[in-house]
């Protein structure tokens, strides 16, 4: 989970606030707040800055406070990460993909 949707994940738990009150504050559909929050979409870099408005992202602190909400990978990090995913995914069939994905979610929903 990337640390925006973490942010937003969290931040509508903590304060009790639904996809169509976060889609209002973001000028988007509650349909695509609920697609970045499941993961079927990712969050487009150009609504960070509204998001970390949000969820109260102070520019000038010395710590992000969104970086409590995921481990922080640096660029070359995810780059490799993705990297090697990718090179895992492409040995496996398209039946077993869609389980492995199935299982990751079902993980990810109790974890989160």
């Amino acid at each position: 989970m990337d640390k925006y949707r973490r942010a937003l994940f969290k931040y509508m738990s903590e304060y009790n606030v639904g996809q169509i009150e976060i889609g209002a504050k973001l000028g988007i559909s509650h349909t695509t707040v609920g697609r970045w929050i499941s993961g079927v979409n990712r969050i487009p870099p150009k609504h960070y800055k509204a998001i970390e408005k949000i969820v109260g992202f102070d520019p000038d602190a010395e710590r992000c406070p969104l970086e409590e909400y995921c481990p922080v990978f640096t660029n070359k990090e995810v780059d490799h990460l993705t990297a090697e995913i990718l090179d895992i995914l492409s040995e496996i069939d398209k039946e077993d993909k869609f389980k492995i994905l199935r299982s990751l979610r079902r993980y990810r929903d109790k974890s989160a």
